[in-house]
């Protein structure tokens, strides 16, 4: 059967049919291998000439050898090389045929150790794939949101899982001062009913005041947008800003107003039950985890995830940054 009547037939179908073999052939292509190599070649070939140099930032660039089927780049003005993925999260990747695979169990959602024995690696190397990743995330969320924007103030239990060593003591035990970290932490949450975007900052009080939430809101809101929050003092500030309208919302206010905060409520819902799977996050991470949260939201309705979370690997060039202050040698790994 050729292509033009393969197409005639689905066109006869029902619609949950078409969709049902849309979402087979999705499951077929994620797991036909060699994708990294084709998305790598798909960027490559956007672009019109080399980049500049990471070391000295010439522009007089030449291409070099590829290792491994990864682009290599010399400068005519320093004589330094590098690759391709310099800085991405595939930098100086060990096991690179298994990274595919790895994205397929990191958009299903499975846990450090799950994912571990799915692959045969070790679960070390699997905590570290998962950051690699996250830190590539992080890389592609929106700068600021626009529009009206829901911004809503939750608490979650403080948590050191994995730590060795409690910080709820200080190092010194001679120590007169005692050091007693806050029991909670709080979220702020933030999502645009205009372009279904959101975002979210940690902050590390029990109670924020009102300079903690305009630091995490810096930069965050655009010029001319709405924000509808809850009605409570730390959020007084916002009636004074000039650049936006602010609409407090109180407990009174029903449900059917049109100015509420039904969807960043139900965003801080859907992201406890995220995290259920995880059996807890450290506190240390839960930015990673939020961020995790905010891609699926984004790609969920995409038909090429893996594809996309492929390309989003090699176009985060500062998930090494991240990656390189991440400790591993103070925590155990629990999941």
């Amino acid at each position: 059967m050729n292509t033009n009547n393969l197409l005639r037939e689905f066109g006869s179908l029902p619609i949950p049919e078409k969709e049902r073999i849309i979402s087979l052939l999705i499951d077929q292509l994620d797991l036909h291998d060699g994708q990294l190599d084709m998305v790598m070649k798909e960027l490559e070939s956007c672009q019109i000439k080399p980049p500049s140099c990471i070391h000295c930032g010439s522009k007089s660039t030449i291409k070099r050898a590829r290792i491994k089927s990864i682009q290599r780049y010399s400068c005519n003005e320093c004589g330094k090389y590098w690759m391709a993925t310099h800085g991405t999260s595939l930098a100086g990747l060990h096991k690179r045929k298994l990274w595919q695979k790895y994205i397929q169990v990191f958009e299903k959602g499975f846990s450090i150790r799950k994912s571990a024995q799915e692959l045969g690696i070790s679960i070390q190397t699997s905590f570290r794939w998962r950051h690699r990743l996250l830190a590539s995330i992080s890389d592609h969320l929106p700068d600021e949101l626009s529009g009206v924007i829901e911004t809503v103030n939750f608490q979650m239990p403080r948590n050191t899982k994995g730590q060795r060593k409690s910080s709820n003591y200080p190092e010194d035990k001679n120590s007169e001062q005692d050091f007693q970290p806050p029991q909670n932490i709080n979220v702020l949450f933030s999502t645009s009913r205009t372009s279904n975007e959101s975002l979210s900052n940690i902050i590390a009080a029990e109670e924020p005041d009102a300079k903690q939430i305009r630091k995490a809101l810096h930069g965050k809101i655009q010029t001319g947008s709405i924000l509808i929050t809850q009605a409570i003092d730390a959020f007084s500030f916002l009636k004074d800003e000039e650049f936006l309208q602010y609409l407090p919302v109180s407990k009174s206010t029903k449900r059917k107003d049109p100015v509420n905060l039904n969807s960043a409520r139900a965003h801080h819902q859907a992201f406890r039950e995220f995290l259920l799977p995880f059996n807890g996050v450290a506190t240390k991470y839960l930015q990673n985890y939020l961020n995790w949260y905010h891609h699926k939201e984004m790609t969920k309705m995409r038909l090429d995830k893996i594809r996309h979370s492929i390309r989003v690997c090699f176009t985060g060039d500062k998930a090494m940054d991240w990656l390189k202050n991440l400790t591993i040698k103070d925590t155990i790994i629990i999941t």
